[in-house]
């Protein structure tokens, strides 16, 4: 995993959900979260 590099637009996130999302990216201390468009 490069963080330089990584391209979200590649994996199928899914960006338009009303819920908020937190993956985490292989074996590293890194985490992706995705917020929900629809929460105040």
């Amino acid at each position: 995993f490069n963080k330089n590099t990584f391209n979200p637009l590649k994996y199928t996130f899914d960006f338009y959900s009303r819920g908020g999302y937190m993956y985490k990216v292989d074996n590293t201390n890194y985490f992706i979260i995705i917020k929900s468009q629809y929460l105040n």
